[in-house]
């Protein structure tokens, strides 16, 4: 049950990490955005930022309760 425990640890960490590198991207389009004066690029940039928001809320809340869905006896 250990390993599983660190399994769901570890998935928690990768989805988190997943997240913040998509709100990164997304930051970097929005900025370039802003240097080019391109609507387009800004509106893929906040769809990053708040995908990337969103990725991490499931890392933080949904992946933990795997756990306890799964029951080894």
């Amino acid at each position: 049950m250990e390993f599983f425990t660190t399994g769901v640890g570890l998935l928690q960490t990768i989805v988190t990490l997943l997240g913040a590198a998509t709100i990164i991207g997304g930051l970097i389009e929005v900025g370039k955005s802003q240097a080019d004066n391109n609507p387009a690029v800004r509106a893929t940039g906040i769809a990053m930022f708040i995908g990337g928001a969103i990725i991490i809320a499931v890392g933080q809340v949904l992946v933990p309760k795997l756990s306890g869905m799964i029951t080894l006896t």
